[in-house]
């Protein structure tokens, strides 16, 4: 799950952006240019177990592994966390996944009140 650019922009000037790439944090679109947007908080995501899970950036990566393909940059295993749904006829299986998203205070972040509209991309990758 991607931020928006705007989104990631902001993360990482706040440090909300690790050296995968990946965003703790997904903040509002126009966080900290609209009066009307909530500032010092964000929506965390985490998977069915309850492991915090981290948002896919826009930057790349500044390790020298691979990062495109960790946790760290949020990207995860399409069945890890996935459970069966429905028929495995004619070669098709179905998944369900359940994520949480939860909206908390940032890591030394002064709650303000307002809105919160924030965009994310539900990506797939195929290798």
């Amino acid at each position: 799950i991607q931020t928006s650019l705007p989104g990631y922009l902001k993360a990482l000037g706040l440090g909300l952006v690790n050296t995968a790439g990946g965003v703790s944090y997904l903040l509002s679109d126009s966080y900290g240019t609209d009066s009307r947007i909530a500032t010092g908080v964000g929506i965390s995501l985490s998977d069915s177990n309850g492991s915090t899970m981290n948002f896919v950036g826009w930057g790349g990566c500044a390790q020298t592994q691979d990062c495109l393909t960790t946790a760290d940059a949020g990207w995860y295993p399409i069945l890890t966390g996935a459970s069966g749904n429905g028929s495995h006829s004619a070669g098709y299986n179905n998944y369900v996944h359940h994520f949480t998203a939860t909206l908390k205070k940032l890591p030394n972040g002064h709650p303000t009140a307002g809105k919160i509209d924030a965009t994310a991309y539900v990506l797939v990758k195929i290798q």
